[in-house]
């Protein structure tokens, strides 16, 4: 007498395993970043670029870790969203904690006393040069005139750009601003 794994198993013939080429993989890889891209990312808030360098290296490490059977098959995109709702649903809790305390005021108002920082790091010739440019007597005056460039600038921004930084990182686009009016 015969098993039933035995008979079943006698009725199908095994396929043999396909080695799929590196042209392939990177190609499929491409396919799952974007399946990541367009439907697992969060659209409620958003992440910082460490965060999502953290993302997305977690992401193509799953992937170049998976064998081509798993890789190519539909379960791939089930393991990917069980990754990224692990690694987002933490940041969009911290987020939500963080988020009332966070106002757009007072982000803007962190740009702008970013040229009082500036100006103490500047140099003589770079602190002379603007003097010169805006037509300024002393740095006083150029301070003032800095701040209210800077606080046009912010202040032109929409909240939803403003409140992707926090109080230090909106710092970075306020000195690139004020670098760019140095001569």
């Amino acid at each position: 007498m015969i098993d039933r794994r035995a008979f079943f198993s006698g009725l199908w013939k095994r396929r043999p395993q396909v080695q799929r080429t590196r042209a392939e993989r990177k190609t499929r890889y491409k396919a799952l970043e974007m399946h990541v891209r367009l439907h697992l990312l969060p659209i409620d808030f958003a992440l910082t670029k460490s965060e999502e360098t953290f993302l997305w290296s977690r992401v193509r490490s799953l992937l170049e870790l998976t064998d081509d059977q798993e890789l190519f098959s539909t379960g791939i995109t089930q393991r990917l969203s069980q990754l990224v709702e692990g690694i987002i649903e933490p940041l969009r809790m911290a987020s939500a904690e963080v988020t009332p305390n966070r106002e757009p005021e007072s982000l803007r108002q962190a740009a702008i006393d970013t040229v009082a920082t500036f100006l103490k790091n500047a140099s003589e010739p770079e602190i002379d040069s603007l003097k010169t440019k805006f037509s300024l007597a002393d740095q006083t005056d150029l301070e003032r005139y800095l701040r209210r460039e800077i606080a046009i600038w912010v202040n032109a921004l929409e909240d939803s750009e403003v409140l992707k930084h926090d109080a230090y990182s909106i710092q970075d686009p306020a000195r690139a601003r004020l670098r760019a009016l140095v001569p």
